[in-house]
């Protein structure tokens, strides 16, 4: 029996998301990130495998459907435990032993040796250790092995290998059966499953069952260890809605004397879990606090993109609202739900790029870890200020040597053609100075006239229809067609990600930063989908303006979550008059209407520029 995998929870959540409607196998693979060969081989393992009372269909032109309901899978053997689920046993019954646990009983019992449960043990190690856990495995010979430290975080560590994904709450219940035996009967988890959803549907959250999943193991280990190992009060949860939903989930649950350290505990995963909306506490300390670590942070945003996000109050207002209401859940480090964070990484590169330096800041600043999942919350407020700045038309100056009658004209044509673009009228002669920064390109009927930034020479006295198309490539592709030349633009051979990254900063002449990049990458992956990347050290380059090179890899290889075979190397300038955010926003545009197999070579990349 082949055990589910996240990525095959995922392919039947996206699925049942279109409601028995067809998504293609090319689709599928882009959010999956595999290949549609994979995709394929996923589909006849759960049609074989897992499902009973549904079916995956298939249609040579269309794609793929699912047919039936997701109620019922296949019970998976005993003997098929992965590292999760073995370590997720052994770190239970370390906390029932409450002392010391040989090593041979464990192994003895769930088949496998002692040198598998010391790789676990040090794999577990490693992660208390990366998020600074309060808690450690202590080993000693002939004693064995125990648990040692703080409650919250023993608990933290055990609902932490619980991560299975699902498509349905039935498959969670059949999970939780075999994982909390010996804590909870088969019955009592369905009883507590159900309140659970009842309380949640009274309140009108309604979560995926992936979430559903995560909280109601919250639950039952809470149920469990709170009786004999109570927590301690934390009273920043002790307030607002989430407080009362975890009261609520307690009385339903059949605890109406529930701690309060308990009721916090539940609280602060409401919060990690994004169960409800934000709540203002009206903590004026901490807000004046996070107010000045937020300016911070969008002073150097500021300072590093040349996107002026100071002056917008709402973001500043409402950062600052959002953060407030986590920081107690970052400062202890709860596990964030994030479901959306591949999808916002891959729409909004920019403001996601912008989020990880914030964050980097913010955590220098106010003394926390800002994980992954968060940082794709704190993008959406950044990429809300950024349409709200995208509002305005893009600027597009028109040097003219023409008369005003005819400069009027060839401004209301290209005006028609697209509305989203303002033309401002300039006259020969003119001062550098009254070309503004933020122009998107210009246009001139001067043939002799240079400037810092894209030029487009309109030959006659009037705009034809063929001055209308290179405008409009201007306004798609026009950076990347002016920065990326042909000695700009490598054929790669690398074997990893690391390997990648190498060989584009030594062809790009740019090995001084690439310590930075690695730094960048350690923080979160910069793939956006279809197998594109855009790596960027955090630190900006001394030079005019900012550089762009392309790397077409022979191979995808593993870049975080997803593969990649093209990546985008941006050399950031502070003096270049082009805006980060305009970059971005064409190389995203490429990820979407591109295919990797037409940019294999310069000529076929400039094609597609061209498209």
């Amino acid at each position: 029996m082949v055990a589910l995998k996240k990525r095959h929870a995922r392919l039947l959540q996206l699925l049942k998301e279109k409601e028995g409607r067809f998504l293609s196998g090319r689709e599928l693979g882009e959010q999956l990130g595999v290949s549609d060969r994979t995709i394929r081989n996923d589909i006849r393992i759960l049609n074989e495998d897992y499902l009973i009372n549904a079916e995956i269909v298939s249609n040579n032109r269309l794609g793929y459907k699912l047919r039936g309901t997701l109620t019922q899978f296949n019970k998976r053997s005993h003997l098929d435990l992965d590292y999760h689920k073995r370590a997720f046993q052994l770190v239970k019954e370390l906390l029932d032993a409450n002392g010391w646990m040989s090593y041979d009983k464990f192994a003895e019992t769930h088949f496998v040796s002692p040198q598998t449960i010391h790789s676990d043990v040090m794999r577990m190690s490693e992660w208390l250790k990366q998020y600074d856990r309060k808690a450690m495995f202590e080993t000693k010979p002939f004693c064995g092995i125990r648990l040692l430290g703080n409650e919250q975080d023993k608990r933290m560590l055990l609902t932490s290998l619980f991560n299975n994904e699902f498509a349905a709450k039935q498959e969670a219940i059949s999970q939780m059966t075999t994982a909390f035996s010996g804590w909870h009967t088969p019955q009592s988890i369905a009883d507590i499953g159900k309140k659970l959803s009842d309380v949640l549907d009274a309140n009108s959250i309604y979560v995926s069952a992936s979430v559903w999943a995560k909280l109601l193991a919250v639950v039952l280990v809470a149920v469990h260890r709170g009786k004999t190992h109570e927590l301690s009060t934390n009273k920043s949860a002790q307030a607002g809605a989430n407080w009362k939903l975890a009261e609520q989930i307690a009385n339903a649950i059949g605890w109406p004397c529930c701690p309060d350290g308990e009721l916090a505990y539940l609280a602060s995963n409401c919060i990690a879990f994004k169960l409800l909306p934000i709540q203002k506490n009206g903590n004026a300390a901490a807000s004046e606090r996070l107010q000045a670590a937020c300016l911070a942070g969008l002073s150097l945003l500021e300072k590093q993109y040349g996107v002026d996000l100071i002056g917008d109050q709402k973001l500043l207002r409402h950062l600052t609202l959002h953060l407030q209401n986590m920081l107690s859940v970052l400062q202890d480090q709860y596990e964030i739900e994030a479901p959306s964070l591949s999808m916002i990484k891959a729409q909004y590169i920019h403001a996601f790029q912008m989020a990880v330096v914030f964050a980097e800041e913010l955590g220098e600043k106010l003394s926390i870890s800002v994980p992954e999942a968060e940082v794709s919350y704190l993008a959406l407020h950044l990429q809300a200020a950024i349409d709200r700045m995208e509002r305005k038309p893009i600027r597009v100056p028109l040097i003219s040597t023409k008369s005003l009658a005819m400069t009027t004209l060839m401004k209301q044509k290209v005006e028609q053609a697209y509305p989203q673009v303002s033309i401002q009228e300039i006259y020969i002669p003119y001062a550098p100075s009254a070309v503004p920064r933020d122009a998107a390109f210009v246009l001139t009927t001067s043939k002799e006239l240079k400037t810092q930034h894209k030029t487009l020479y309109i030959e006659g006295d009037f705009i034809t229809k063929e001055d209308i198309a290179r405008i409009k490539e201007c306004l798609t592709y026009g950076i990347l067609q002016a920065r990326v030349t042909e000695d700009c633009f490598f054929r790669l051979n690398g074997q990893t990600k690391e390997e990648l990254l190498r060989l584009l900063v030594k062809k790009a002449g740019a090995e001084v930063y690439l310590p930075s990049i690695e730094s960048r990458e350690q923080l979160s992956a910069t793939d956006i989908g279809n197998r594109m990347a855009v790596p960027h050290p955090l630190i900006s380059i001394d030079a005019p303006e900012t550089k762009i090179f392309v790397g077409m890899n022979s191979r995808a290889v593993q870049w975080g979550e997803r593969t990649v075979q093209m990546a985008f190397l941006l050399l950031v300038s502070e003096r270049d008059t082009v805006l980060y955010e305009s970059i971005f926003r064409e190389i995203y545009q490429l990820s979407k209407t591109a295919r990797l197999q037409d940019m294999k070579s310069y000529q076929g990349f400039r094609n597609s520029l061209s498209l």
